[in-house]
């Protein structure tokens, strides 16, 4: 049950990537998987359980000695120690910006509570909008009202800072989280989707919309927890957008979406074509369970060679699908979308007087 073109997107406020000095063939070499290794690093900070902290510190140290004595050994006998040192040094790996200001919280069960979230000098104030905790200038919401298809919309420049857009369907929840509120009476969608949405969508800095090539790295990375949902949940998308030049066609899909369902399950659902009908998925695996009201993480990665990664991070371990995209989609543009896209239809009898309700801690994009 899928649909549509849509809006969204966002990142923490103060989210500036922060770079290790090592190179990323060492991750390749030491085997280590870095969304995983970013959720791990971002769950641990978020619950503040210094032993799964310094257990992610000492894996991915452990991974760039064990990348060096590789390339020590395949470097010629006359190659230095300081040669190899200004190798390691001239290269890096940039850290999504949400494994740096992830906030934290002494446990699970604070997370709710009327306290804000904080990390350092880093911390989520309930009493500001979410531009105050958030940096939207790279995102665009749109919201579950307005006339049918037209939604309402709000530019990045609406969302920025402390006094920026809140209103019942997009707010700051009780423990700073970014909320985002969806019934499913009264509600209109876009004229692509079935779905009423309250949701982000990836912008440029220019303040037009991202569509990138499948190309390098993209990956869009997110802490969240979903407090309520009548049947199921979009929580993250890669979203088609826009032929790119020397290519014709339309297409209003999405590559992929992941799914929150009311039972905890977390599905992947990806569809099987760029020209395909809307909701032919070639799967929908269960990745994860993680119950209402509990906080995960999740990333999307997606490659220029078409391979696509979702990582699940349930508070224990990391769940991790990969799959391949169809060829078709690489004649478009592509854009993340994140918030709460319900997939109830708009005034279904079942759920007349039902929400979703879903709330972020962190969410960033790193293109490389």
């Amino acid at each position: 049950m899928i649909k549509g073109t849509s809006k969204n997107s966002f990142s923490m406020k103060s989210a500036r990537a922060h770079r290790i000095s090592s190179s990323f063939e060492l991750l390749n070499t030491s085997r280590i998987h870095q969304p995983s290794f970013l959720l791990l690093l971002d769950f641990a900070r978020f619950h503040g359980r210094k032993a799964i902290f310094r257990a992610a510190l000492n894996r991915f140290v452990l991974g760039i000695a064990v990348g060096m004595v590789a390339l020590i050994s395949s470097c010629s006998s006359s190659q230095s120690t300081a040669g190899l040192s200004s190798v390691l040094i001239s290269s890096s790996i940039t850290i999504p910006a949400s494994s740096t200001i992830l906030a934290s919280s002494s446990s699970l069960n604070n997370v709710g509570s009327s306290s804000s979230l904080s990390s350092g000098s880093i911390s989520l104030n309930p009493n500001v909008a979410p531009g105050g905790n958030f940096d939207l200038s790279l995102w665009e919401l749109q919201e579950p009202i307005g006339t049918t298809g037209s939604p309402n919309t709000v530019l990045a420049s609406g969302l920025i800072g402390a006094a920026g857009f809140q209103d019942a369907y997009f707010y700051t929840a009780a423990d700073g989280g970014m909320a985002f509120y969806c019934p499913v009476k009264g509600v209109v969608t876009t004229g692509n989707s079935s779905y009423a949405r309250s949701e982000l969508r990836e912008m440029n800095v220019d303040g037009t919309q991202a569509n990138w090539s499948i190309a390098g790295s993209n990956i869009l990375s997110a802490t969240l927890k979903v407090v309520h949902v009548p049947d199921h949940v979009t929580v993250g998308q890669i979203h088609i957008g826009k032929a790119l030049p020397g290519q014709t066609g339309t297409s209003t899909l999405p590559i992929c979406e992941l799914f929150y369902g009311s039972n905890g399950d977390i599905k992947l659902g990806l569809e099987s074509s760029a020209t395909g009908s809307m909701g032919s998925f070639t799967s929908m695996s269960v990745i994860a369970s993680v119950p209402n009201n509990q906080v995960f993480s999740y990333t999307m990665q997606l490659k220029g060679d078409g391979t696509l990664t979702i990582t699940i991070f349930d508070g224990t371990s990391n769940r991790v699908v990969t799959k391949s995209v169809d060829a078709s989609f690489f004649a478009y543009g592509q854009y993340f979308k994140a918030g709460d896209y319900d997939q109830t239809k708009p005034n279904d009898s079942t759920y007349l007087n039902d929400a979703a309700t879903v709330e972020f801690y962190a969410l960033s994009v790193t293109h490389n």
